[in-house]
């Protein structure tokens, strides 16, 4: 076939343009949609910075050893997020 009368040949600058930014809006509104659907699925992610976390979270950054500081840091997360969990239940019942 050649394709010179191929019927989806784009002679025109315009006819690309117009396929350029009609290709970019749907890449665009897809990936709006996937964030949107992920972001309502999914848990919060990230804790509210408070005086008392960022206090516990330097105390762990004072340890050495990286592996202890890793330990210190999964402890306070779980803690601060355990007690989010019980502050929900609470205002649940």
């Amino acid at each position: 076939m050649n394709p010179q009368s191929s019927p989806f040949r784009l002679s025109c600058g315009r006819d690309r343009a117009v396929a350029m930014v009609a290709a970019a809006a749907t890449s665009s509104s897809l990936f709006v949609a996937l964030l949107v659907c992920v972001d309502t699925t999914s848990p919060d992610r990230w804790l509210t910075p408070s005086p008392a976390l960022m206090e516990s979270m330097a105390n762990c950054d004072r340890h050495t050893a990286r592996e202890w500081r890793a330990h210190c840091k999964q402890q306070v997360v779980s803690a601060h997020r355990s007690r989010e969990r019980q502050a929900i239940q609470l205002t649940q019942r």
